[in-house]
């Protein structure tokens, strides 16, 4: 289960009914070494007499040509079963022919580069290989690479923890200077179009205090719920600010 790592279902590939039957395709159920070549050297066998089969079988003249590609239908039961299996097993035995050359080249490999060179215009077939690392698999770490990115850092960087809490109190310092409206000047309170350094616009209403940019007017201008909510946010700010005195940031 990849949500939970519970193992639902361990299966032992070796007795699997396929794998069985294609051992037994491929080795004959004997150790591969041994299989391999029994079973590819029947199938040389195996092609060699079906060439013979077809050399033997090809018609000597034109009377027999018509006789061995076509069935007789209207003739006796005999020898309708006979030119069935003549004429068909003629069809047939080129399927089987290439069935058994395609066998050949996964098992021989002087037939299986014969047949790469001839196909691709002369070219040398390569060779296949596992690719594996040149360097020697020793003091292997048994943690993941995030793991061990993480180690690396923090043996290059030792006050990195410390370089990130100061960090991250420079950034409540800035943020809750722009909350409070600091190192802010206005032009002229009179004209509602006058804008602080950070572009806090003045409220067109009373055009005494600034509004925030999500509201149309200033706190004490909004409408009882909508300044009620203001008010519980500015709350939660003043805690942010306490505990930013709290941390000793100038």
């Amino acid at each position: 289960n990849p949500y939970t790592g519970h193992v639902l279902k361990v299966k032992n590939m070796d007795k699997d009914f396929f794998r069985i039957i294609i051992n037994g395709h491929y080795y004959l159920w004997l150790p591969p070494s041994i299989g391999q070549p029994i079973v590819t050297t029947a199938t040389l066998i195996f092609v060699i007499m079906m060439i013979s089969g077809l050399i033997l079988w090809w018609p000597r003249n034109k009377h027999a040509r018509k006789q061995r590609f076509t069935i007789k239908w209207n003739a006796r039961w005999k020898r309708k079963n006979y030119d069935l299996h003549y004429v068909l097993g003629f069809y047939i035995t080129w399927i089987s022919i290439f069935v058994a050359l395609s066998g050949m080249v996964m098992g021989f490999q002087w037939f299986a580069k014969s047949v790469y060179w001839a196909t691709s215009g002369g070219k040398t077939l390569t060779y296949y290989y596992e690719p594996v690392s040149k360097k020697p698999a020793s003091n292997v770490a048994s943690f993941s690479a995030e793991d061990k990115v993480w180690n690396m850092m923090n043996q290059s960087y030792k006050n990195a923890e410390t370089i990130e809490k100061e960090a991250f109190l420079l950034y409540l310092n800035d943020n809750i200077k722009y909350l409070s409206f600091e190192d802010t000047i206005t032009a002229c309170k009179k004209c509602a179009s006058n804008f602080d350094l950070y572009n806090m616009e003045l409220c067109p209403k009373c055009k005494l205090y600034y509004k925030g940019a999500q509201y149309s007017t200033c706190i004490q201008c909004l409408p009882e719920e909508k300044r009620k909510a203001a008010l519980e946010k500015i709350e939660f700010r003043k805690g942010r600010q306490a505990m930013h005195e709290n941390l000793e940031i100038d």
